[in-house]
């Protein structure tokens, strides 16, 4: 979906046109890509707000004002989180360049693996209504839900990033977060699968669903899965094309080492060890030192 960047380096020189046209080229598939996403999420999600489907009904949801602000709101959000996701690879380099830049992609996956967290937890909300079917909500059990919610995710979030930083120390950058987005992707779709039935009884037997757990949930987990659909397949795309690139270049910076010879980088005196795609060489997040 993005293509690779055009690099700089001493042993090539890239004309300014060039360098034109591959900006040209990247942002003639993101930007067409994210209004696609947006116009999928502004179908989908006044068809979830739906109580029974006709062309009418759905027409007068998503021209909504307040529904429409709600879901630009939304889709910028997601835009953005795929921005910081996807930033690190916008060009092959080295680990050193890399580590930072991986770090938020990789605080910016744990977004979604917070954010499924937090579905099950409205959905155990929307079943405890459903079976205790209270007649008035006490305002002081919802405060205390909302707190205990948000700092769930927040830990949760924390959890899921420490977890993912220590799986990205292992491997190569494209698969292992490649491998990670797509477990984030299913996920969502396995517990919106799950939670489809208990929002079905929601609707059958309370008169109002759309301030009840379970429609926030499905929400949330098609945030998420929409968050996660573009990057994981475009992460395991790049882990092949990239194979042969990695296969000549410095560990440090990413120097092209074809045809040199010595021990050394002759751009950051790194050993000239060949990035492997499926060796501990490749960009990875580095481990912390004292």
């Amino acid at each position: 979906m993005i293509p690779r960047k055009v690099g700089w380096n001493r042993n090539s020189c890239v004309s300014h046109g060039n360098l034109e046209s591959s900006v040209l080229r990247k942002y003639l598939l993101v930007i067409p890509y994210w209004v696609l996403q947006w116009m999928v999420a502004h179908a989908v999600v006044a068809l979830i707000a739906m109580d029974r489907f006709s062309l009418e009904d759905w027409a007068e949801v998503a021209t909504d004002r307040k529904y429409v602000q709600f879901t630009v709101l939304s889709c910028g959000v997601i835009s953005a989180l795929q921005f910081v996701l996807l930033f690190p690879l916008r060009r092959p380099t080295g680990r050193v360049s890399q580590s930072t830049a991986l770090s938020f992609s990789v605080a910016a996956a744990a977004v979604g693996g917070a954010a499924l967290a937090g579905g099950i937890l409205l959905g155990l909300a929307g079943l405890h209504d459903l079976l205790i079917r209270p007649a008035a909500i006490n305002p002081r059990h919802v405060n205390a839900f909302w707190w205990s919610f948000w700092a769930c995710v927040a830990l949760s979030w924390f959890v899921f990033w420490r977890l993912g930083a220590a799986y990205m120390r292992r491997g190569p950058m494209e698969s292992r977060l490649g491998r990670l987005v797509a477990w984030i992707f299913a996920g969502s779709v396995v517990e919106t699968v799950a939670l489809i039935p208990l929002e079905v009884m929601i609707r059958r037997r309370l008169d109002c669903y759309c301030d009840r757990g379970g429609f926030w949930a499905i929400m949330l987990c098609v945030g998420v899965g929409l968050y996660t659909l573009g990057p994981a397949t475009l992460l395991h795309v790049l882990a092949r094309r990239r194979r042969a690139w990695y296969s000549g270049h410095c560990r440090g910076c990413g120097y092209d080492l074809s045809g040199l010879n010595g021990g050394c980088c002759p751009e950051c005196g790194s050993p000239k060890t060949p990035l492997e795609i499926g060796g501990t060489s490749s960009p990875t997040i580095p481990a912390k030192t004292p």
